[in-house]
């Protein structure tokens, strides 16, 4: 049976993620313990839904990471945070410079891992660790999108892989939907026992695309294909610090589908990411190889 790689965007989320939303250990403020934020002079509930959104990419750039949780979510009957499936994920993002991301999947057969670091992304996991003669990374190059179609372990194209990290890029995120979003201001809400403004934007996937910050215009076409649907609704919870500590994206054209809910806490305190030692990484070329034995 072919397995394809599932990587955790708008367009990929089938997998179950490996732990729940409760992980990211949330507290009383609509955060998490870290990022030493204080009160801003303007608060996002206060701005228009532009304002807020500028605010929150503000406070996010400041905070410069965070840890992350997600799962797919139903949606909702009123306009309100929906349900969620209880099934849930962790990871991690530092968007400041160098740049790292991490995400743990388990799509309910097998573990997988994604990591991005030193501008490379390694994937992990069950099936490449049984079939990598001992090591347990595969390193992405120019050569392993090609080479692994090929086998029963298929891996994301690099411009699904360009949309993985806007997507979950909280900065990215809020700054490409202020510029491109049509905003309503949905009003003040409670999630997890603290006051948020919720702001809602419906954007084309095309104009997100070309509004996300240092994306080459030659990328654009290629990064919006990759969520495969033409436009998206995002809902955007943003607490008193300004601090974006929950967005939902939901796909307007398929209503009955399930968003994806991500949540984040642990402000400017997510853990350093590690390059993966040489001696576990393998190239596509020889996992194809054992793949077939």
């Amino acid at each position: 049976m072919r397995t394809t790689w599932r990587i955790t965007t708008a367009a990929t989320l089938s997998a179950l993620l490996v732990a729940g939303l409760s992980a990211c250990g949330r507290s009383s403020d609509g955060g998490s313990s870290g990022g030493g934020s204080t009160a801003p002079e303007k608060k996002a509930a206060d701005l228009d839904p532009k304002g807020a959104l500028e605010a929150a990419a503000t406070a996010m750039t400041q905070a410069g990471s965070s840890s992350m949780a997600t799962s797919t979510v139903a949606p909702p009957a009123g306009g309100g945070t929906g349900s969620s499936s209880g099934q849930g994920g962790s990871g991690s993002y530092s968007w400041k410079s160098p740049e790292a991301f991490q995400m743990s999947v388990n799509n309910g057969s097998r573990a997988e891992i994604t990591l991005y670091v030193d501008g490379t992304m390694y994937f992990g996991g069950d099936k490449i660790s049984s079939h990598g003669s001992g090591k347990k990374w595969l390193k992405y190059d120019s050569t392993t999108y090609p080479t692994m179609k090929k086998t029963d372990l298929s891996v994301p194209s690099p411009a699904a892989m360009t949309e993985m990290r806007a997507f979950y890029n909280p900065v990215a995120q809020l700054t490409a939907n202020a510029k491109a979003g049509r905003l309503t201001k949905v009003g003040k809400e409670t999630v997890g026992g603290a006051e948020m403004v919720h702001i809602q934007s419906s954007i084309q996937t095309d104009a997100w695309a070309a509004a996300l910050p240092g994306l080459p215009a030659a990328q654009q076409n290629e990064v919006a294909g990759a969520m495969h649907q033409k436009s998206a609704t995002y809902d955007f919870w943003i607490d008193e610090q300004n601090r974006l500590v929950q967005v939902r994206v939901s796909d307007p054209g398929l209503p009955y589908k399930p968003g994806i809910q991500t949540t984040y806490s642990a402000y400017g305190t997510a853990p350093k990411i590690a390059t993966p030692p040489a001696s576990e990484v393998l190239g596509a070329a020889e996992l194809s190889k054992n793949l077939q034995h």
